[in-house]
Protein backbone atom coordinates (compact mmCIF):
# COMPACT_ATOMS: atom_id res chain seq x y z
CA UNK A 1 0.00 0.00 0.00
CA UNK A 2 1.38 3.30 -1.14
CA UNK A 3 1.89 5.96 1.92
CA UNK A 4 -0.73 8.37 0.22
CA UNK A 5 -3.47 5.57 0.49
CA UNK A 6 -2.06 4.60 4.07
CA UNK A 7 -3.00 8.34 4.92
CA UNK A 8 -6.34 8.37 3.22
CA UNK A 9 -7.56 4.84 5.20
CA UNK A 10 -6.13 6.41 8.76
CA UNK A 11 -8.21 9.49 7.74
CA UNK A 12 -11.00 8.23 6.94
CA UNK A 13 -11.16 5.89 10.23
CA UNK A 14 -10.72 8.42 11.95
CA UNK A 15 -13.73 10.51 10.25
CA UNK A 16 -15.60 7.81 10.90
CA UNK A 17 -15.04 7.10 14.75
CA UNK A 18 -15.42 10.71 15.20
CA UNK A 19 -18.79 11.11 12.97
CA UNK A 20 -20.64 7.96 13.88
CA UNK A 21 -21.27 7.47 10.37
CA UNK A 22 -21.70 4.58 8.64
CA UNK A 23 -18.26 4.73 6.44
CA UNK A 24 -17.43 1.29 3.77
CA UNK A 25 -14.38 0.04 4.25
CA UNK A 26 -11.34 2.15 2.47
CA UNK A 27 -7.63 0.53 1.96
CA UNK A 28 -5.55 0.82 -0.61
CA UNK A 29 -6.89 -1.97 -3.08
CA UNK A 30 -9.40 -4.74 -2.26
CA UNK A 31 -8.97 -7.01 0.10
CA UNK A 32 -9.64 -10.08 -2.39
CA UNK A 33 -6.68 -12.02 -3.81
CA UNK A 34 -8.73 -12.35 -7.25
CA UNK A 35 -10.49 -9.08 -7.38
CA UNK A 36 -9.83 -7.56 -11.07
CA UNK A 37 -8.51 -4.69 -9.61
CA UNK A 38 -5.84 -6.24 -7.64
CA UNK A 39 -4.70 -8.44 -11.15
CA UNK A 40 -5.07 -5.06 -13.47
CA UNK A 41 -2.21 -3.58 -11.18
CA UNK A 42 -0.21 -6.83 -11.02
CA UNK A 43 -0.08 -7.29 -14.55
CA UNK A 44 0.69 -3.68 -15.34
CA UNK A 45 3.55 -3.49 -12.91
CA UNK A 46 5.12 -6.48 -14.31
CA UNK A 47 4.92 -5.32 -17.95
CA UNK A 48 5.44 -1.54 -17.34
CA UNK A 49 8.50 -0.64 -19.33
CA UNK A 50 10.31 3.40 -19.18
CA UNK A 51 8.01 5.69 -21.23
CA UNK A 52 5.17 3.36 -21.48
CA UNK A 53 2.57 5.33 -18.98
CA UNK A 54 0.18 6.77 -20.71
CA UNK A 55 -0.08 3.33 -22.58
CA UNK A 56 -0.35 1.65 -19.27
CA UNK A 57 -3.19 4.11 -18.28
CA UNK A 58 -4.97 2.87 -20.88
CA UNK A 59 -4.37 -0.76 -20.30
CA UNK A 60 -5.59 -0.27 -16.57
CA UNK A 61 -8.57 1.46 -17.17
CA UNK A 62 -9.48 -0.77 -20.51
CA UNK A 63 -8.92 -3.91 -17.69
CA UNK A 64 -11.68 -2.49 -15.35
CA UNK A 65 -15.31 -2.99 -15.33
CA UNK A 66 -17.57 0.17 -16.41
CA UNK A 67 -20.50 -1.89 -14.99
CA UNK A 68 -22.68 0.23 -12.51
CA UNK A 69 -22.19 -1.19 -9.15
CA UNK A 70 -25.29 -2.62 -7.65
CA UNK A 71 -27.34 -0.70 -5.29
CA UNK A 72 -26.28 -1.18 -1.18
CA UNK A 73 -28.80 -3.21 0.59
CA UNK A 74 -30.29 -2.59 4.24
CA UNK A 75 -30.48 0.32 5.79
CA UNK A 76 -28.73 3.27 4.46
CA UNK A 77 -26.71 6.83 5.95
CA UNK A 78 -29.22 9.04 4.93
CA UNK A 79 -32.04 7.56 6.67
CA UNK A 80 -30.32 9.67 9.59
CA UNK A 81 -29.52 12.66 8.26
CA UNK A 82 -32.57 15.04 9.41
CA UNK A 83 -34.71 16.63 6.40
CA UNK A 84 -34.32 20.24 7.98
CA UNK A 85 -35.35 22.68 5.65
CA UNK A 86 -32.48 25.12 4.05
CA UNK A 87 -32.83 28.35 1.82
CA UNK A 88 -30.28 28.75 -1.02
CA UNK A 89 -28.51 31.74 -2.02
CA UNK A 90 -31.61 32.57 -4.41
CA UNK A 91 -33.92 32.62 -1.83
CA UNK A 92 -35.05 29.33 -2.93
CA UNK A 93 -35.94 26.40 0.32
CA UNK A 94 -35.05 22.81 -0.04
CA UNK A 95 -35.09 19.71 2.41
CA UNK A 96 -31.52 18.63 3.00
CA UNK A 97 -32.66 14.56 2.91
CA UNK A 98 -35.16 14.62 0.18
CA UNK A 99 -33.21 17.15 -2.23
CA UNK A 100 -29.85 16.65 -1.70
CA UNK A 101 -28.56 12.96 -0.09
CA UNK A 102 -31.50 10.86 -1.09
CA UNK A 103 -30.17 8.90 -4.70
CA UNK A 104 -27.43 11.43 -5.07
CA UNK A 105 -23.69 11.88 -5.38
CA UNK A 106 -23.46 14.72 -2.57
CA UNK A 107 -20.21 17.02 -1.70
CA UNK A 108 -21.05 19.27 1.15
CA UNK A 109 -18.67 21.38 3.29
CA UNK A 110 -19.04 23.83 6.46
CA UNK A 111 -18.19 27.78 6.27
CA UNK A 112 -18.97 31.00 7.11
CA UNK A 113 -19.51 34.41 4.76
CA UNK A 114 -17.06 36.14 7.27
CA UNK A 115 -14.37 33.85 7.77
CA UNK A 116 -10.84 34.79 7.07
CA UNK A 117 -9.16 31.39 8.14
CA UNK A 118 -9.80 27.98 6.34
CA UNK A 119 -12.84 28.65 4.69
CA UNK A 120 -11.86 30.64 1.11
CA UNK A 121 -9.45 27.11 0.73
CA UNK A 122 -12.21 24.93 1.64
CA UNK A 123 -14.65 26.85 -1.00
CA UNK A 124 -11.74 26.93 -3.44
CA UNK A 125 -11.07 23.32 -3.33
CA UNK A 126 -15.24 22.74 -3.59
CA UNK A 127 -15.51 24.67 -6.68
CA UNK A 128 -12.31 23.00 -8.16
CA UNK A 129 -14.05 19.73 -7.52
CA UNK A 130 -17.74 20.78 -8.75
CA UNK A 131 -15.67 21.02 -12.04
CA UNK A 132 -13.84 17.94 -12.32
CA UNK A 133 -16.45 15.84 -10.49
CA UNK A 134 -19.28 17.08 -13.45
CA UNK A 135 -16.92 15.29 -15.71
CA UNK A 136 -17.28 12.39 -14.29
CA UNK A 137 -20.77 11.85 -12.66
CA UNK A 138 -22.80 13.99 -14.90
CA UNK A 139 -25.03 16.99 -13.33
CA UNK A 140 -27.93 15.45 -12.65
CA UNK A 141 -27.29 13.19 -9.72
CA UNK A 142 -24.34 15.36 -8.22
CA UNK A 143 -24.74 17.62 -5.77
CA UNK A 144 -22.54 20.53 -3.74
CA UNK A 145 -23.97 22.23 -0.62
CA UNK A 146 -21.85 24.80 1.22
CA UNK A 147 -23.54 24.85 5.09
CA UNK A 148 -22.99 28.64 6.73
CA UNK A 149 -22.04 28.14 10.16
CA UNK A 150 -23.00 31.79 11.00
CA UNK A 151 -27.32 31.68 10.10
CA UNK A 152 -27.89 35.09 11.85
CA UNK A 153 -25.70 37.03 9.73
CA UNK A 154 -25.64 34.34 6.54
CA UNK A 155 -28.98 35.22 5.02
CA UNK A 156 -29.96 34.09 1.19
CA UNK A 157 -28.95 37.89 0.19
CA UNK A 158 -25.83 37.92 2.08
CA UNK A 159 -25.18 34.02 0.61
CA UNK A 160 -26.34 35.57 -3.20
CA UNK A 161 -23.37 38.04 -2.80
CA UNK A 162 -20.91 35.69 -1.51
CA UNK A 163 -21.35 33.44 -4.40
CA UNK A 164 -21.63 36.33 -6.68
CA UNK A 165 -17.93 37.85 -5.84
CA UNK A 166 -16.87 33.73 -6.10
CA UNK A 167 -18.38 34.06 -9.78
CA UNK A 168 -20.22 31.10 -9.17
CA UNK A 169 -23.34 30.69 -11.21
CA UNK A 170 -25.91 27.40 -11.24
CA UNK A 171 -25.83 26.41 -14.98
CA UNK A 172 -26.21 23.39 -17.17
CA UNK A 173 -22.75 22.64 -17.67
CA UNK A 174 -22.33 22.30 -14.07
CA UNK A 175 -23.49 20.31 -11.61
CA UNK A 176 -25.17 22.77 -9.29
CA UNK A 177 -24.09 24.01 -6.11
CA UNK A 178 -26.21 25.70 -2.75
CA UNK A 179 -24.86 28.00 -0.57
CA UNK A 180 -27.36 27.18 2.51
CA UNK A 181 -28.46 29.42 5.57
CA UNK A 182 -31.48 28.07 7.48
CA UNK A 183 -32.30 28.16 11.25
CA UNK A 184 -29.47 27.60 14.00
CA UNK A 185 -31.34 25.15 15.31
CA UNK A 186 -31.34 23.06 12.07
CA UNK A 187 -28.23 23.36 10.79
CA UNK A 188 -26.57 22.08 14.61
CA UNK A 189 -28.64 18.93 14.03
CA UNK A 190 -27.68 18.65 10.34
CA UNK A 191 -23.83 19.10 11.23
CA UNK A 192 -24.19 16.70 13.77
CA UNK A 193 -26.02 14.10 11.97
CA UNK A 194 -23.04 14.63 9.40
CA UNK A 195 -19.99 14.87 11.92
CA UNK A 196 -19.27 18.11 11.45
CA UNK A 197 -19.09 18.77 14.95
CA UNK A 198 -16.32 19.43 18.01
CA UNK A 199 -16.55 17.26 20.56
CA UNK A 200 -15.52 19.70 23.62
CA UNK A 201 -18.65 22.30 23.81
CA UNK A 202 -16.58 25.24 23.93
CA UNK A 203 -14.55 24.82 21.05
CA UNK A 204 -17.60 23.47 18.79
CA UNK A 205 -19.50 26.82 20.01
CA UNK A 206 -16.83 28.81 18.19
CA UNK A 207 -17.35 28.80 14.88
CA UNK A 208 -14.14 30.57 14.54
CA UNK A 209 -12.34 26.87 15.53
CA UNK A 210 -14.43 25.02 12.91
CA UNK A 211 -12.81 21.94 11.57
CA UNK A 212 -12.28 22.23 7.26
CA UNK A 213 -13.58 19.05 6.43
CA UNK A 214 -15.35 17.99 2.57
CA UNK A 215 -17.65 15.02 3.03
CA UNK A 216 -17.90 13.08 -0.14
CA UNK A 217 -21.14 10.48 -0.28
CA UNK A 218 -23.44 8.19 -2.43
CA UNK A 219 -26.40 7.07 -1.19
CA UNK A 220 -26.97 4.20 -3.59
CA UNK A 221 -23.65 2.93 -2.34
CA UNK A 222 -24.39 3.93 1.09
CA UNK A 223 -20.70 5.24 1.07
CA UNK A 224 -19.95 8.25 3.04
CA UNK A 225 -16.23 9.55 4.50
CA UNK A 226 -14.85 12.96 4.67
CA UNK A 227 -11.43 14.09 4.33
CA UNK A 228 -9.31 17.38 5.07
CA UNK A 229 -10.03 20.36 3.02
CA UNK A 230 -6.00 21.53 3.66
CA UNK A 231 -5.31 18.04 1.60
CA UNK A 232 -3.79 19.11 -2.04
CA UNK A 233 -6.34 18.92 -4.65
CA UNK A 234 -5.76 15.38 -6.32
CA UNK A 235 -5.86 13.69 -3.03
CA UNK A 236 -9.20 15.03 -2.04
CA UNK A 237 -10.51 14.09 -6.05
CA UNK A 238 -9.33 10.57 -6.10
CA UNK A 239 -11.21 10.22 -2.58
CA UNK A 240 -13.68 11.16 -3.99
CA UNK A 241 -13.95 9.31 -6.65
CA UNK A 242 -13.14 5.82 -4.56
CA UNK A 243 -16.26 6.76 -2.22
CA UNK A 244 -18.65 7.88 -4.61
CA UNK A 245 -17.41 6.35 -8.08
CA UNK A 246 -20.20 4.07 -9.42
CA UNK A 247 -17.82 1.11 -11.09
CA UNK A 248 -14.59 0.06 -10.30
CA UNK A 249 -13.52 1.66 -12.82
CA UNK A 250 -14.76 5.08 -12.08
CA UNK A 251 -13.55 4.43 -8.81
CA UNK A 252 -10.11 2.73 -8.89
CA UNK A 253 -8.55 3.68 -12.37
CA UNK A 254 -6.69 6.77 -11.38
CA UNK A 255 -4.61 5.54 -8.53
CA UNK A 256 -4.01 2.12 -10.19
CA UNK A 257 -2.69 4.53 -13.27
CA UNK A 258 -0.81 6.68 -10.81
CA UNK A 259 1.19 3.75 -8.53
CA UNK A 260 1.83 2.10 -12.30
CA UNK A 261 3.80 4.45 -13.53
CA UNK A 262 5.95 4.34 -10.58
Amino acid sequence: MSIFSRSVELACAVFAVASGLAVSSFSGYPARPDSPVREAISNTVATETPGRGAVAELEISSSLSAEPLPPAQGPRQTELFPDVQLVDQAGNQHLFRSDFAIGKVLCLAMFYTRCDGSCPGTISKVLKLRRSLTEEFGRENLHFVCLTLDPLHDQPEVLHRYAAALGVENDRNLAPIFFCTGTPENLNSLRRSLGMYDPDPAIDADIRQHAAKILFGNDMLNRWSGMPAGLPFEDLYETALRIAGTSERQKFSTRLAIDGRK
